[in-house]
C-alpha cells in the first residue's frame, strides 16, 4: 500500500510538471525571451493576463481560452498531460502540426509515462515476490506433504492433524524454524538473549540450582522452543528419552497408556524429563498437551557436550538426579504398599504408571479411606472414606476427599497460576461436591461419601468448553473425558430400601431415616458434559438463554457459506447504492431486493456474537460471555457492521418533496462502509494455506477491478447530470441522447468511457469537455496506471513465487550437469543422471521426505511413519515380538529410495550395510547360475538383504526393479543405535539372527510376504 502511495504522487507530480511545461511552451510570460507589450502587438500575439499565446499553438484549438482563468487552464493542461503521460490518447488536445517544440514535449512525455508505467508494474512484482516468497516457499512445502500423505494413503484423521499442525506453526512462527530464530546474532549477543529468556526456567531445576552463572548462560544457548497443539503428545510411554522439557505456556496432562485416564496436569513453570535426559531411560508415562503449549526443550547431546566443561557441575548434577531416583522409587514403593487392589485392579496401580521425571503424583488415596477389594478390571474402584468428627485446624471429610485428585508435590509460584484455557479438573470436582455438601447441610444429614471411579473407553483428546454456571468463573471445563457426578442410591445391607413409598405420612419418617443412610457419589468417566441428576425443573426463559450461548467455530463450513454470501451481497448492494445515487434510479423492487438483503445483514450480526476468535496463540476462546463483548468492543466487529445496518435514510421525509428521493440516496450512502469488510475477507481468505494463490488473488483484483470501474462510470455520469439534471457542456449532452428512459445506455457509455479510460485505450469518441470532467478525467488515468500495474505486479509475482521450487531444482540440475562436464563422465551414464533427477521431479518435485517433516514433533513423526510403514515393519522376521517403542524409533531411521524400471539396486558380491523393505512395485532377483533368468519376484511388503544388518557380509544377490518401485531401507548403523537404546528387544532380535543366519546365507538373504509368497514361487518356478 505505500508503494502505491508513493507511485501516486511520483505521478501527479510527474503530470503537474509535464502540465506547466506544456502551457508555458504555448504561453509564455510577458518579457520571457525578451517580448514586451509592442511585439505583442507588432507579431498579433494573443494576449492572456500575464501571459500571451502565439497562434501556431494547441491553446489555440481551445474554444473562449482568452476567457479562461488560470486555474482552468492548468486544468486543460493537466488533462493534456495525463492523457499522453499514461497512454490513452484521446485526441481532442493535440500538438499543433509542424510546432516542433510541442511535439517534442508530447514525444518525452509519452515515453516518460510508458517507462514509469513498466516501473510500477516491475516494483509491484518484486516487491511482492519478496514480500510473499516465504509464504510461496511453506505453502509449497504444505502441498508436497500433501501429494506425499496422498501418495502413501496416509489415514485422513492423521493427514487433518498434520495440516492443521501446518496451519499452526504458521500462525506461530510465520514458517521461521524456531531453533534457526537467532542463528543470524552473533555468539555474545545469542547468549545474553539466551539468558533473559530461559534463565529462570533453568533455575528452577533442582539439580541446576545453585551452579555456575557462566554455566546456565552456555546452557541457556542450547535451550530451544518448540510448540504443541491441543492434543498432541509429548512423549509416550516407553520411548527413549533424549530431551528435557520446560512448560512455558499451556498446560499438559500426565496420561495413562491408552490415554484414557489423566493421572495429573502440569502448569507453566513446571518441567519433567530430566531424569530419562541422564540415566539414558525409557521414559515411564505419557505425556500430552491439554492446551496448545509453548515448550522449551534441552537436548541430551547439548547437555553432554556442555558438561563436559564442567565436571564439578556434572557430578552436582548426577548426584541430585540420583537422590530424586531414591526418591521416587521409596515413593511408589509406600504406595504400592498402602494400596491392596494393587493386585487385582489395574486402575489402582496408577503408581507404576507414572515417570519419577512427570513432576506431578499419581492419585493418592486420602488418609482414613479405606479401598474395597475384588474389583475387575471393568468394576468400579471404590474409595470409601470414614466419617471424623470436625477438628479444628483440620479438614473436613469433604475436604479430605479432594485430595484425592490434588498432585503430592507442590508447584512453583508461576504454575500455581494457570492460564485462562487451563482446565483444572479439582476445581470441577470440588464444585460439584459443595452442591452436595450444602445438600446435606440443608437436608441435615450426616453423610458417608463414596469415590466410585469407573474407566471407560474415552477419547484421547478431550474437547473443553467455558463454564457458564458463574460469572466469576472463566476457567474451561471438560466437555470430553471427565468425571459425571450423580447422586445415587445407599447400599448399606443393614439399612433396607423402600422403594414404593406411598404419599402419607410415613413418607416423611422414611424420608427422615433415609437421610441418615450413606450417601455415594459416583464419579464415572465419561465424553459427556457433567449432568446434574435432579428433580429441579428449568424454566424455558432459562434454557432459551443457555440455547443462546451457543460458540461458533470460525472455520465452519456453514459459517464460510454465510461470508460469501454476505460478500457477495455487499458488492451487489453497494454497487446498486451509487447506482441509484448517480442516475437517481428510483424502482420499487431494486429498494425491496436491498432491504430483504439488510434482514440477512442482520441475522449475519447475531451470528457474529457467537463466533469465537484465535488469539495469538491460536487458542480459541469459549466463554461466550467474552466472545459476545469481544465482537461487542471491536471497531471492525460489531461497530463497522451496525453502522450501515442503521437506517439512516428515514430522516430525507424531512426534505423537500422535489428533492427527497435524492436526498434518500445520498445518506444511504453510509452502506459503503461495508466495503471495508470485503477487504477483510479477501485478507482473511489469502492467509490460508490450503488454497491456490493464483486464483484467490486474480478473484480479488476482479472484484475491485469491477467496483473501481462501476463507481467511477457512477461518478462520470454524476458530474455531468447531478440530482438528474444534465449541465449544458457535458459528455451526456454531445451525446444527444434521445427520449426519457435512456438510464440503462448512459450507464453503458459510462462503463465503455472508464474501461476505455483505465486500460489506456483511449478511443476519443467519448471525452471531458468541462473542466470537473477533465479534472476526474485526469484522476482516473492516473488510477488507471496505478490499478494496472497493480493487477499485472500480483499476477507476476504470484506465478514468479510458484515457480521457485522448479527454479531452485533446475539450479541444482545445472550444478550436477557442470561437474560430470568437468570431470569428462561417459555420456550414457550422464544421460542416465539426468534422467533419474527429471524422475525424481516427476515423482516428488524434488522434496525429500525428510524435509517435508523434519520439525513435527517427534511422536507426531513416529506415528506418521508407522502409519506408512509399521506393517511393513512387523513382518520383519527380525522383529519379531519387539516393543511399540522399539517400531515407533526405528520408524524414524527409515530412509525412502524410489527407481525407474530396469534400475539396478544391489550387484551380487557387493559390501553392504542395509537391507531393503518393498513399500510399492515389483523387484527381480536374479539367478546365480543364469544372469539373464529370474529366480524369484518380489512384491509389495517382502524384504531382502536383512543380513546385512547383523552381520557385514556381500551380496548374494542381483536385484533388479521390475517396475517403478518404492524401496525402504534400513542402515547397520541405525539399527544399532537402536538396539543400544532397547536392550531386551536387541536380545530377541540377535537370538532370531543367529537362528536364521546359522543356515545358508545365501538362501536367507531375501524373504516374500506371506501373501506373495505363493506367487514368488510360481514365478520362480516359470522364469528360473
Amino acid at each position: 500500500m505505500v508503494k502505491q502511495v508513493k507511485f501516486f504522487f511520483y505521478l501527479i507530480l510527474f503530470f503537474h510538471t509535464m502540465a506547466c511545461a506544456w502551457f508555458m511552451q504555448a504561453c509564455p510570460p510577458v518579457g520571457f525571451n525578451g517580448v514586451d507589450e509592442a511585439t505583442l502587438e507588432r507579431e498579433g500575439l494573443i494576449p492572456l493576463g500575464v501571459h500571451y499565446c502565439a497562434n501556431d499553438t494547441w491553446i489555440m484549438t481551445i474554444d473562449n481560452f482568452a476567457e479562461m482563468t488560470s486555474l482552468e487552464l492548468y486544468v486543460v493542461s493537466l488533462y493534456w498531460s495525463s492523457a499522453t503521460g499514461a497512454l490513452v490518447g484521446y485526441g481532442d488536445i493535440v500538438a499543433y502540426p509542424n510546432n516542433g517544440t510541442e511535439m517534442s514535449i508530447a514525444v518525452f512525455t509519452m515515453l516518460f509515462g510508458m517507462l514509469y508505467f513498466g516501473y510500477i508494474i516491475a516494483s509491484v512484482a518484486a516487491s511482492m515476490a519478496n514480500a510473499d516468497s516465504q509464504r510461496a516457499d511453506y505453502q509449497e512445502k504444505i502441498v508436497s506433504a500433501n501429494r506425499y500423505m496422498n501418495n502413501k494413503k496416509v489415514n485422513p484423521m492423521l493427514k487433518q492433524r498434520i495440516g492443521k499442525r501446518y496451519q499452526y506453526m504458521w500462525l506461530r512462527t510465520n514458517g521461521i524454524d524456531p531453533e534457526s530464530l537467532f542463528d543470524g546474532l552473533t555468539p555474545t549477543l545469542k547468549a545474553d538473549v539466551s539468558v533473559a529468556l530461559y534463565k529462570d526456567i533453568i533455575e528452577e531445576v533442582p539439580m541446576f540450582k545453585g551452579t555456575d552463572e557462566c554455566f546456565i548462560k552456555t546452557l541457556a544457548s542450547r535451550i530451544t522452543p518448540i510448540y504443541f497443539m491441543e492434543g498432541d503428545y509429548v512423549v509416550r510411554k516407553f520411548d527413549h528419552g533424549e530431551h528435557m522439557f520446560f512448560i512455558h505456556r499451556g498446560c499438559v496432562d500426565v496420561v495413562s497408556e491408552d490415554a484414557t485416564m489423566v493421572f495429573a496436569t502440569m502448569h507453566p513453570g513446571r518441567f519433567f524429563g530430566e531424569i530419562s535426559l541422564l540415566k539414558n531411560c525409557p521414559r515411564t508415562a505419557s505425556v500430552r498437551a491439554q492446551t496448545n503449549c509453548d515448550v522449551y526443550i534441552l537436548k541430551k547431546d547439548d547437555l553432554d557436550q556442555v558438561l563436559l566443561g564442567y565436571p564439578s557441575i556434572k557430578q552436582q548434577v548426577l548426584d541430585v538426579v540420583e537422590e530424586r531416583i531414591v526418591a521416587v522409587r521409596m515413593q511408589n514403593a509406600a504406595k504400592e504398599s498402602q494400596t491392596p487392589l494393587a493386585a487385582a485392579s489395574p486402575s489402582a496401580s496408577v503408581a507404576s504408571q507414572l515417570s519419577a521425571s512427570s513432576a506431578a503424583s499419581v492419585i493418592a488415596r486420602p488418609s482414613g479411606a479405606s479401598v474395597t477389594p475384588g474389583a475387575s478390571p471393568k468394576q468400579t474402584l471404590m474409595i470409601k472414606v470414614e466419617p471424623q468428627p470436625p477438628v479444628a485446624g483440620k479438614t473436613s471429610k469433604i475436604e479430605s476427599l479432594m485430595k484425592v485428585f490434588e498432585p503430592s508435590e507442590q508447584p512453583t509460584e508461576q504454575s500455581k497460576q494457570p492460564t485462562a484455557k487451563a482446565t483444572s479438573k479439582g476445581s470441577l470436582v470440588e464444585d460439584r461436591v459443595k452442591f452436595f455438601e450444602s445438600r446435606e447441610q440443608i437436608a441435615g444429614v450426616t453423610a458417608e461419601p463414596q469415590l466410585q471411579v469407573t474407566p471407560k473407553n474415552v477419547e484421547p483428546q478431550p474437547q473443553r468448553v467455558t463454564s457458564k454456571e458463574s460469572d466469576d468463573d472463566d476457567d474451561a471445563k471438560y466437555v470430553g473425558p471427565m468425571p459425571r457426578i450423580a447422586w445415587m442410591p445407599p447400599s448399606d445391607d443393614k439399612k433396607e430400601q423402600d422403594n414404593n413409598t406411598s404419599a402419607n405420612n410415613n413418607t416423611k419418617a422414611k424420608a427422615s431415616k433415609k437421610s441418615k443412610e450413606d450417601v455415594k457419589v459416583q464419579m464415572e468417566i465419561d465424553d459427556q458434559s457433567v449432568e446434574m441428576k435432579t428433580s429441579d425443573k428449568v424454566p424455558f426463559l432459562r434454557r432459551l438463554q443457555k440455547a443462546n450461548q451457543v460458540v461458533i467455530d470460525p472455520s465452519s463450513f456453514r459459517l464460510r457459506i454465510l461470508y460469501n454470501i454476505t460478500v457477495v451481497l455487499v458488492v451487489f448492494t453497494s454497487m446498486l447504492t451509487i447506482f441509484q445515487a448517480a442516475y437517481q434510479y428510483d424502482s420499487a423492487w431494486v429498494l425491496a431486493l436491498i432491504y430483504l438483503f439488510e434482514l440477512v445483514f442482520m441475522f449475519e450480526i447475531f451470528v457474529k456474537f457467537h463466533v469465537t476468535q484465535a488469539d495469538q496463540y491460536g487458542e480459541l476462546e469459549l466463554n461466550f460471555d467474552k466472545v459476545y463483548k469481544l465482537y461487542l468492543k471491536s471497531f471492525s466487529g460489531f461497530a463497522l457492521d451496525i453502522v450501515p445496518t442503521i437506517p439512516f435514510e428515514i430522516f430525507a421525509v424531512f426534505a423537500p418533496v422535489g428533492s427527497r428521493f435524492a436526498v434518500f440516496t445520498y445518506i444511504r450512502f453510509t452502506r459503503l462502509i461495508r466495503l471495508i469488510r470485503v477487504q477483510h475477507y479477501f485478507s482473511q481468505w489469502e492467509q490460508q494455506l490450503d488454497i491456490v494463490v493464483l486464483k484467490v488473488r486474480l478473484t480479488k483484483m476482479l472484484i475491485f477491478v469491477m467496483l473501481i470501474i462501476h463507481f467511477c462510470a457512477c461518478i462520470w455520469h454524476f458530474i455531468a447530470c447531478p440530482s438528474g439534471e444534465c449541465k449544458e457542456k457535458s459528455w451526456v449532452t454531445f451525446q444527444e441522447y434521445e427520449g426519457v428512459a435512456v438510464t440503462g445506455e448512459r450507464y453503458t457509455d459510462s462503463i465503455y468511457w472508464c474501461v476505455a479510460t483505465i486500460t489506456s485505450t483511449g478511443y476519443g469518441d467519448i471525452t471531458a469537455h468541462s473542466f470537473e470532467e477533465m479534472l476526474f478525467a485526469s484522476f482516473v488515468m492516473i488510477l488507471g496506471q496505478l490499478l494496472v500495474g497493480t493487477v499485472l505486479g500480483n499476477i507476476a509475482s504470484t506465478l514468479a513465487n510458484r515457480d521457485n521450487q522448479r527454479v531452485a531444482y533446475e539450479k541444482e540440475l545445472e550444478n550436477v550437469k557442470r561437474e560430470l562436464d568437468e570431470n569428462q563422465v561417459d555420456e550414457e551414464l550422464k544421460e542416465n543422471v539426468i534422467e533419474y533427477f527429471d524422475y525424481l521431479w516427476l515423482r516428488n518435485k524434488g522434496v525429500s521426505q525428510l524435509d517435508l517433516f523434519k520439525n513435527l514433533p517427534f511422536c507426531m513423526r513416529t506415528e506418521l511413519a508407522l502409519d506408512i510403514y509399521g506393517k511393513h515393519l512387523r513382518n520383519l522376521r527380525l522383529f519379531k515380538d519387539c516393543s511399540e517403542a522399539f517400531f515407533r524409533d526405528i520408524s524414524l531411521c527409515l530412509n525412502e529410495v524410489i527407481l525407474r524400471a530396469g534400475d539396478d539396486i544391489v550387484d551380487e558380491g557387493d559390501i553392504g550395510d542395509e537391507m531393503y523393505i518393498i513399500h510399492k512395485g515389483q523387484v527381480n532377483v536374479i539367478s546365480e547360475r543364469d544372469p539373464t533368468a529370474v529366480e524369484c519376484i518380489l512384491k509389495e511388503g517382502d524384504y531382502f538383504d536383512d543380513i546385512n544388518l547383523l552381520n557385514d557380509t556381500p551380496r548374494s544377490k542381483t536385484i533388479k526393479a521390475l517396475t517403478q518401485v518404492d524401496l525402504v531401507t534400513i542402515s547397520m548403523e541405525d539399527i544399532n543405535k537402536v538396539m543400544e537404546r532397547f536392550p531386551e528387544d536387541a536380545t530377541k532380535i540377535k537370538e532370531i539372527g543367529q537362528n536364521i543366519f546359522s543356515r545358508d546365507a545365501a538362501t536367507a538373504s531375501y524373504s516374500c510376504s506371506s501373501s506373495a509368497a505363493a506367487s514368488s514361487e510360481a514365478a520362480a518356478q516359470s522364469q528360473c
